[in-house]
């Protein structure tokens, strides 16, 4: 089933740039909008601005906190910047350990909103109180490759980061150099590493849902990618596999996006970025979004009732599915 964009956005050149990042507020009533000179808040009715935020270098994420009064935006500089949502004034600015990670950047809030973690390009991650901007501590993991993902566990103190050494091209079933993939847990308190997995093969991850716990991704072989993989993560390692046929969607699978729940996957492809969105809890068809070939970052809302893309022209797009 196709879906037409309800509504289309474009950010104003000026002072803050066109769009590169997009996400929800957690009641879905506003989108945030990362660019390359600020942040920029949007009612999601009408797509219309509220207020914009100047910075001197790109915003590579940016999010809610989980009761929606923070916004924090991730910098290329290594900058966090955090605002009030409710006008975009600077709260403070946290200084992250490593550089942010161009093509995966990871951010993410604790469910409670009282913790803020963030990864650099080479496996470092800062975790802050988000109250006083005091560092609670520094992870050291120092992949070569930087972090994929990145989620705290609702309610169990831990976090849990996918991460990716890079694996030598004379190594891989394609030839080509590949990131090979490990979950690693942490306790959030003291920063001890409780646990490392590692797959028995090659994944290309996609990411961890909202609650930390279960990681999609794919398994690398020398075919076309054409099966999503589920895998909960326990004690016992990644269990629990389910295959997902992702075929209708198209080749090149790239990124994606959970909804709040879980429950929606939004996929774009790389081969035209295309985006398709995936009920994981069921059998059903996937919606495919019409006007989509120029997304470059999405968003789904938590409901699961709206995506949300930036697109490759800089402008903001909507659909409701």
């Amino acid at each position: 089933e196709s879906v037409a964009a309800v509504e289309s956005f474009s950010i104003p050149t000026t002072p803050t740039g066109p769009a590169q990042t997009v996400g929800f507020s957690p009641d879905g009533r506003f989108v945030v909008v990362g660019t390359k000179g600020g942040v920029v808040l949007v009612r999601t009715h009408w797509l219309t601005q509220v207020w914009s935020y100047s910075s001197s270098t790109y915003v590579l994420s940016s999010l809610f906190s989980p009761d929606g009064s923070i916004i924090a935006a991730l910098l290329k500089n290594r900058e966090i910047h955090l605002l009030r949502a409710s006008d975009g004034t600077l709260i403070t600015v946290l200084t992250n350990r490593g550089k942010s990670d161009y093509s995966r950047p990871t951010l993410t809030f604790n469910p409670e909103g009282t913790l803020l973690a963030a990864g650099g390009d080479h496996g470092e991650i800062r975790i802050w109180q988000t109250a006083s901007g005091q560092v609670v501590n520094d992870i050291g993991v120092y992949t070569e490759t930087g972090i994929a993902s990145l989620n705290f566990v609702r309610g169990e103190g831990l976090l849990n980061a996918v991460t990716e050494p890079r694996l030598a091209a004379t190594d891989s079933p394609t030839g080509y150099p590949l990131k090979t993939l490990e979950v690693r847990i942490w306790n959030v308190v003291d920063g001890t590493l409780l646990k490392t997995i590692v797959p028995d093969h090659l994944i290309n991850p996609v990411g961890l849902t909202a609650q930390g716990t279960v990681l999609y991704g794919f398994v690398v072989s020398r075919q076309t990618n054409d099966e999503l993989r589920r895998w909960d993560i326990s004690d016992e390692g990644l269990t629990h596999e389910q295959v997902i046929d992702t075929r209708p969607f198209g080749y090149d699978i790239g990124s994606g996006i959970f909804s709040g729940d879980g429950n929606l996957l939004a996929i774009i492809t790389y081969r035209e970025n295309n985006v398709a969105v995936y009920s994981v809890n069921n059998e059903n068809a996937p919606y495919f979004l019409a006007d989509a070939k120029d997304a470059s970052k999405i968003a789904v809302s938590n409901d699961g009732k709206s995506v949300v893309a930036a697109t490759n022209n800089g402008s903001v797009r909507l659909w409701s599915i």
